[in-house]
């Protein structure tokens, strides 16, 4: 039986769960009171999130799923989550990367509104301003 050649298609899935599962092991190896290999583990998870989301997000910029436009948010977005839980972390150890993860979700959470936004109301609101637009045309 051949196998099957890895694509970025059916590797991006992997690599995205991997983000996210290295974000969750971060977070919690960072807590105080948590046992060496846990804070070693949460080190490593720390590292390679940024490197493992950055992958997945150029995979999807290559297979044409998002723009670069899209990429270069994303791109900002772990950037500004690794300089938020560097500076949060060296003021508070073992709080930098909950800080990180916060700074993520809300550059993730932005992105899904701003999608929706532009699916569902965006739509709507030019569709009032043209009828608007056009009384004001006819009214003359």
């Amino acid at each position: 039986m051949k196998k099957k050649a890895a694509t970025t298609k059916n590797i991006q899935p992997l690599v995205k769960k991997a983000a996210q599962v290295a974000t969750v092991i971060d977070v919690v190896g960072d807590m105080p009171g948590g046992g060496k290999l846990l804070k070693l583990t949460g080190k490593s998870a720390g590292k390679a999130f940024p490197v493992l989301e950055t992958t997945s997000n150029v995979m999807e910029y290559s297979n044409g799923d998002i723009s670069g436009q899209r990429l270069s948010y994303r791109s900002v977005g772990v950037g500004t989550s690794i300089v938020v839980g560097a500076e949060v972390g060296s003021i508070f150890p073992g709080y930098g990367s909950a800080a990180g993860a916060v700074v993520g979700g809300i550059f993730g959470t932005a992105e899904l509104l701003y999608d929706q936004f532009n699916q569902y109301v965006k739509p709507v609101m030019q569709q009032k301003v043209n009828n608007f637009s056009n009384q004001l045309k006819f009214a003359r």
